[in-house]
């Protein structure tokens, strides 16, 4: 899975995701970023690419459609295994949802 291929995936959930992060003040938004490399080896060499990252909500909503919608479309992805963690974060009163993921 390259970074690319990364990019579609979340943007078929958020058309309006962006890497690394938003410029989105006051609303719900969603980043991504890659944060590590990880191959399968085989034969002495890379048999598969694949990428470790991250996908971030944050919202104010306690049921936020575009949750469900990115843990869908993430799932749905045979080439991706994630899971889903949340943070509320009182000092800013959004609640952020992690999408961690492995992507091969």
């Amino acid at each position: 899975m390259t970074i690319e291929d990364i990019r579609q995936l979340v943007l078929q959930a958020d058309p309006r995701a962006s890497h690394y992060e938003s410029t989105e003040k006051g609303t719900a938004y969603t980043t991504w970023h890659e944060f590590g490399r990880d191959p399968l080896w085989g034969d002495n060499d890379t048999a598969e690419d694949g990428w470790r990252f991250q996908v971030d909500r944050f919202t104010k909503l306690d049921t936020d459609p575009m949750v469900e919608a990115i843990w869908k479309t993430l799932k749905a992805e045979p080439r991706v295994a994630v899971e889903h963690i949340v943070m509320p974060d009182p000092g800013t009163e959004y609640v952020h949802h992690v999408f961690s993921c492995r992507g091969r």
